[in-house]
């Protein structure tokens, strides 16, 4: 996934399971442009509706969208890939500021561009998200990439992002396994193009280990990959710790 933490604009490659995330300052977010409607009450008077539309959508990085709910600007069509331009229509990760925890635990609002396992730093995402001007760029899509794609395309990614956004922090996260195999196979390879990265003078760069992200007691996931919720709330909590100090100075 990925989750860029927006600044005034955030995420994560990987948010979760696959993200690019990114965390963004309080108050980020796109309404409708249009006046606020009555809410509707419901038959028997007792609750009232409204449309969503009418209050402050967070999660959405771009407000040229040919959908309100799309999360990716229209002319993104044609740029990503066919998977990623059709999961874009979805809404997963919008909110009307009480979802995704860790915008909750940090109070800042995650724009979440995780796209079912299709994210896979392509080039056309990096230079969306260098559109962006996030707190933090949170880059966990390993677990959607083979050895193969992580040896090949997160240095190209990371120095298209540090391009654009020479000041940005940029996290790059391991995928983890309820084993608590640390590193695996492609957690070995990101952590030489880290240290690689980082030799050559790349900076703000930040990694975040694996290291008992699901716990140890092999309860943290449905299926022994899909965190549940434990598996979730524990990520969220090793996460918390990694980006705080990184958006601290930033809200």
């Amino acid at each position: 996934m990925y989750h860029p933490f927006l600044r005034t604009f955030d995420r994560k490659f990987h948010f979760v399971v696959a993200w690019l995330a990114i965390l963004a300052a309080p108050g980020v977010g796109f309404a409708a442009g249009v006046e606020s409607q009555k809410a509707k009450a419901s038959p028997d008077g007792k609750t009232l509706w409204y449309d969503c539309k009418d209050l402050t959508v967070e999660g959405k990085g771009w407000s040229d969208t040919a959908s309100f709910y799309d999360r990716l600007p229209a002319r993104a069509e044609g740029k990503v890939t066919p998977p990623v331009w059709d999961l874009s229509h979805h809404s997963a990760g919008l909110c009307v500021r009480f979802a995704a925890i860790i915008g909750r635990k940090l109070d800042l609002p995650v724009i979440n561009l995780g796209f079912s396992g299709s994210g896979k730093m392509e080039p056309a995402m990096a230079d969306l998200l260098a559109e962006l001007d996030p707190s933090v760029y949170v880059l966990d899509c390993l677990w959607n990439m083979s050895p193969e794609m992580v040896s090949t395309r997160v240095e190209p990614f990371v120095k298209r992002l540090r391009a654009a956004r020479p000041d940005t922090p940029i996290c790059l996260v391991e995928d983890c396994s309820v084993r608590n195999v640390c590193p695996t196979e492609k957690g070995t390879i990101l952590r030489a193009i880290d240290q690689k990265l980082t030799a050559a003078g790349v900076k703000n760069l930040h990694f975040l280990s694996n290291h008992g992200m699901l716990g140890d007691d092999t309860e943290g996931t449905v299926d022994g990959c899909h965190p549940n919720d434990l598996g979730m709330m524990r990520q969220a909590e090793a996460f918390t710790k990694a980006l705080c100090p990184l958006v601290a100075t930033k809200k």
